[in-house]
């Protein structure tokens, strides 16, 4: 092994130890006020304790993105949590890797042809080209994709941090802009910026999904019993596998192959029952025989056709055969209306996305009196899409 080598042997080493010990810190300090603070602008919710906290994480599996973030991007008052972190009495080498945390931003990188465990990325903002050893990326992703990730610089040798996303090659150019656009922001802002565009880019390449409700839509839910929880969830997740369905929580899946791709198709797990909806009635079928085929022991029960605008008349919500039902019906529709809001074109906004429209007076009334329409139908929801809806009105509409 060469000097070379060796050095790029230690610094990874020195990397892990630090990253693990860095990670059980910012564990051990998710309870801190200024912490849960900036956990609430991170997900674009009010978290008011750790265990709201610790159940995003867990739902979204999104600690990978969470907890770099914290660590050296957030704004606490005196600069991100790892400044906080114990480094007395630790090696030079161990202080250096803990100063290029520090000093590293989230960018968007074009990956290049790997040779064995070197690979090469172009930045997408000033286009300069760093070589990195990285075990990683070894048979990892191929060349062409674009990464969203953290390349730590130590003069001779650069080490991958950390990969928030993976996108195919045609969200190069999206991605171009993304990172022209936020390399100038806060640090704090620009991995959540990178993210949103990232979530953009990676619909853009999937066959769409109708997120929205038409404003004729009405929402077809197929209600199935099931017996074992357990095993219903080892077949949906295995159909995951499959890529059949994309899994959109730790309950709830979306179909990504065939006629029933583009409509919304959403199933949600309960612990006796299944629910499967779309807002495409000529699809029903298509989604009953789906559900016979993935789960050949649940049994339909029940067929429900609702109106969702319709909830928003008084009389159609006491004519509902339960509040419960209601409270499910507002949170589908919810769930799918708020995903990625800021930064998703809206049908009922004329395609345009809010925070495009929220630079205007115009945007900005037309977005209010979208709210005021949508008010009635979130008081049904739980409360985590109130908090929601109240945290969007207070992003885009309160100008």
């Amino acid at each position: 092994m060469t000097l070379t080598h060796l050095r790029q042997h230690q610094l990874r080493r020195v990397h892990m130890r630090l990253l693990t010990r860095a990670v059980e810190f910012a564990q051990e300090s998710l309870e801190l006020p200024d912490v849960l603070a900036a956990a609430s602008r991170f997900f674009g919710q009010r978290l008011r304790d750790v265990r709201e906290l610790e159940a995003r994480l867990l739902d979204d599996d999104a600690d990978v993105q969470f907890y770099p973030w914290l660590l050296w991007d957030a704004e606490l008052g005196d600069g991100p949590l790892g400044l906080r972190l114990p480094m007395r009495g630790r090696s030079a080498m161990e202080h250096q890797v803990w100063q290029a945390l520090l000093a590293t931003r989230p960018a968007a990188w074009l990956l290049g042809a790997t040779e064995g465990r070197t690979a090469h990325l172009q930045h997408l903002g000033d286009g300069h080209r760093v070589s990195i050893d990285e075990p990683m990326l070894e048979g990892g992703p191929p060349a062409g994709e674009v990464l969203v990730a953290r390349v730590l610089d130590l003069g001779d040798v650069h080490l991958l941090d950390a990969v928030h996303a993976a996108l195919p090659g045609r969200a190069l150019a999206a991605m171009t802009r993304a990172q022209r656009a936020v390399q100038h922001e806060a640090p704090e802002r620009q991995l959540r910026r990178l993210l949103n565009w990232a979530a953009t880019a990676a619909r853009a390449s999937k066959p769409s999904r109708s997120m929205g409700l038409s404003p004729t839509g009405i929402r077809t839910t197929l209600v199935l019993r099931h017996h074992d929880e357990a095993a219903s969830l080892d077949l949906l997740e295995a159909a995951c596998a499959r890529g059949l369905l994309e899994q959109l929580g730790p309950r709830r899946f979306a179909f990504m192959r065939g006629t029933l791709a583009p409509t919304g198709a959403v199933l949600r797990l309960h612990a006796e029952r299944i629910h499967a909806s779309t807002i495409h009635r000529d699809r029903v079928g298509d989604l009953q025989q789906a559900l016979a085929e993935l789960l050949p022991n649940a049994s339909l029960t029940m067929t429900i056709h609702r109106d969702l605008n319709g909830l928003l008349e008084p009389k159609a919500a006491k004519a509902a055969a339960s509040q419960g039902e209601l409270r499910a019906l507002a949170n589908d529709w919810l769930n799918e209306a708020l995903v990625d809001f800021g930064d998703r074109p809206h049908a009922e906004f004329g395609g345009q996305t809010p925070r495009a429209l929220s630079q205007t007076a115009a945007g900005i009334a037309k977005m209010r009196a979208w709210f005021h329409a949508v008010a009635p139908l979130a008081a049904l929801a739980d409360t985590r899409y109130q908090q929601q809806l109240a945290t969007l009105i207070g992003d885009f509409a309160a100008g």
